[in-house]
């Protein structure tokens, strides 16, 4: 009932990379912004103890994640696939 039949389809997406994890508040926008100018597109979800946990992509399959995990690894880091949790600030 989200999207009218023939005009699009809604999927599951429940992995993402992490960037960050166990992050501040006050310190969710810096890294934000620092993985953005590296040429990444970030989100920071909240989780329920308050944190935040920064992360990019969303993916129906964890092959999905593949291209971008390899980015990640050019760009000097480990990426840790992980199950998107929490809600948006």
């Amino acid at each position: 009932g989200l999207v009218r039949s023939g005009q699009g389809r809604v999927v599951k997406v429940p992995y993402a990379l992490v960037l960050a994890d166990n992050i501040e508040r006050t310190k969710a926008l810096s890294l934000h912004d620092a993985w953005q100018q590296r040429g990444f597109n970030p989100y920071v979800l909240v989780q329920n103890d308050g944190s935040g946990r920064l992360l990019v992509g969303a993916f129906e399959t964890t092959a999905q994640a593949a291209p971008l995990a390899s980015a990640l690894r050019a760009a000097g880091v480990a990426p840790v696939l992980a199950f998107r949790t929490g809600r948006m600030y």
